[in-house]
């Protein structure tokens, strides 16, 4: 009898330990504390200037994010004018405009609500970004070839943006954002001693969590 008593009592103390062990590498709670914590994201913006960016977002904290991004767009057109000589004939210049514009970003976002593991990166943000720009454009003329043109400038200035990232399951987001200019520094070839303030615009960003 007091053979089984002490094998009982064995069982009833290292009943515990091996439960605490089997929860420590049980692989479904060790998983769901292993949450997704960046992402990346492509779309199209409108803040000044116009772009489509790929964006890779990280998570520093439950509320506070980090995002590096780059951008491009080209755009161009093509048109051509009539003018009457003095002899009475007609003279028809055709031209060509275009421009190329690659963009760079560097974001702090912060997360108004802190959600779930699983639901990390998500929820209402205001965010403050830093947007640099490159733009190169060129104008020619068939023509009067005295117009033609070669112009580029470089702009950095900050923005301040409200928006919203939604989740869709375990992977799919989808960022939406409007923001502002708060400031844009003067061009080589557009002088302004003035700081610009304005400049509305909005973005759509779809994304991928990465495991």
């Amino acid at each position: 009898m007091f053979k089984y008593t002490v094998i009982l009592a064995s069982i009833a103390l290292l009943s515990p330990l091996s439960s605490s062990a089997f929860s420590a590498y049980n692989p479904v709670d060790s998983a769901r504390t292993n949450h997704t914590n960046h992402l990346i994201k492509a779309g199209l913006r409108s803040l000044l200037p116009v772009d489509v960016a790929a964006t890779y977002e990280r998570q520093l904290s439950p509320r506070f994010a980090v995002l590096g991004s780059i951008g491009y767009w080209n755009t161009g057109f093509k048109g051509g004018s009539i003018y009457h000589d003095y002899d009475g004939s007609f003279i028809e210049d055709s031209y060509t405009w275009h421009q190329r514009t690659f963009t760079t970003d560097a974001q702090l976002r912060y997360y108004f609500r802190r959600r779930r593991p699983h639901r990390a990166l998500s929820g209402w943000y205001t965010a403050l970004n830093l947007h640099g720009f490159y733009q190169a454009s060129w104008e020619r003329h068939t023509r009067y070839v005295e117009q033609n043109s070669d112009q580029t400038r470089l702009v950095i200035q900050p923005q301040l943006l409200l928006g919203r990232q939604w989740s869709f399951g375990k992977h799919l987001v989808a960022d939406t954002f409007m923001g502002m200019n708060i400031y844009r520094r003067s061009s080589a070839n557009r002088p302004n001693p003035r700081a610009y303030r304005g400049g509305l615009g909005w973005g759509v960003q779809v994304g991928w969590r990465i495991n």
